[in-house]
């Protein structure tokens, strides 16, 4: 008895985790990690650009003041 193979073999690939999929866990971590990162740094960048700017408006009203007064201060000529 002899016994035949067909022609249509198959050979087998060894299976290789989804290269696309691993790209994008990888770009996903890392904005995460930016996310992480950055969101806190823009708050407290804000909150002290916040307070200069603050301090800023306190100083150029004071000068205004300043200078409201010493036109009151101004003597009319007679």
């Amino acid at each position: 008895m002899q016994v035949s193979y067909s022609s249509t073999e198959q050979t087998l690939q060894p299976v290789q985790p989804n290269s696309l999929s691993q790209n994008n866990l990888v770009i996903g971590n890392t904005l995460i990690g930016l996310f992480i990162i950055l969101f806190p740094s823009c708050i407290i960048l804000g909150i002290v650009l916040y307070k200069k700017h603050c301090a800023y408006r306190a100083a150029v009203l004071l000068q205004q003041i300043e200078a409201l007064e010493r036109l009151w201060r101004i003597s009319p000529r007679k």
